[in-house]
């Protein structure tokens, strides 16, 4: 099945309608109309995460009838998860996720282990849904501006 077929029945499975899914998943509508009609074949693995969960349909899956490949790496610790294009090139894993949040700010993943650590289940869809909401624009700047205030606020308190 192609790429694009496979995405349009599961979206019409799910009874969205491509401006709906769309805006539920942050990505842009024609890019969508583009991928389900046929006229882009190849889709990034960061659109096929975004569609992933509203579909209802595993990362993996989507990212197999999109013509990547996947295999399992052992890293010690934790199993890394490593797709790879149609040229055996690879473009996207855990891993590659863990070195470039490293890069930009080692402090980053302390925080969220000690979030995860300390945390119910329910916080974690909290901390999940704000940053969610940060990455996709889904937050204005003047939301954002009013959590900084908050931040702030909760700062001066700990001390």
């Amino acid at each position: 099945m192609v790429i694009g077929e496979y995405i349009k029945s599961l979206r019409l499975v799910k009874n969205y309608s491509q401006r709906e899914l769309a805006e539920f998943t942050g990505v842009s509508n024609s890019e969508l109309s583009r991928i389900e009609s046929g006229q882009r074949q190849n889709p990034s693995p960061l659109f096929l995460k975004s569609l992933a969960p509203y579909l209802d349909v595993s990362l993996e899956d989507l990212m197999k009838v999109a013509g990547y490949t996947s295999e399992v790496i052992p890293r010690g610790a934790f199993d890394d998860v490593v797709f790879r294009d149609e040229n055996g090139n690879i473009i996207d894993s855990y891993r590659q996720k863990v070195q470039n949040i490293l890069e930009k700010d080692e402090d980053l993943i302390n925080i969220l282990d000690r979030a995860i650590k300390k945390s119910s289940d329910n916080d974690i869809e909290l901390i999940k849904k704000l940053l969610t909401g940060f990455t996709r624009g889904a937050m204005s700047q003047r939301e954002k501006e009013l959590l900084k205030v908050f931040i702030s606020n909760l700062k001066i308190k700990q001390k």
